[in-house]
């Protein structure tokens, strides 16, 4: 069984990595101050749902 918690903490994650990607896209091929902070928000997101599925 899928623990909730990791399993909102990885949509979570894909839906600002999804940001970021729009971004940069969107921009000039460089990543806005915003957009960094979205990844570092999204890997933080990544790894304690990672964490949480292998503990569970």
């Amino acid at each position: 069984m899928v623990n909730i918690t990791a399993l909102i903490l990885g949509v979570l994650s894909f839906i600002f990595v999804a940001f970021v990607v729009g971004d940069y896209l969107r921009g000039e091929r460089t990543l806005s101050i915003a957009a960094r902070v979205w990844l570092k928000i999204a890997i933080i997101f990544a790894v304690v749902a990672l964490s949480l599925a292998i503990m569970s």
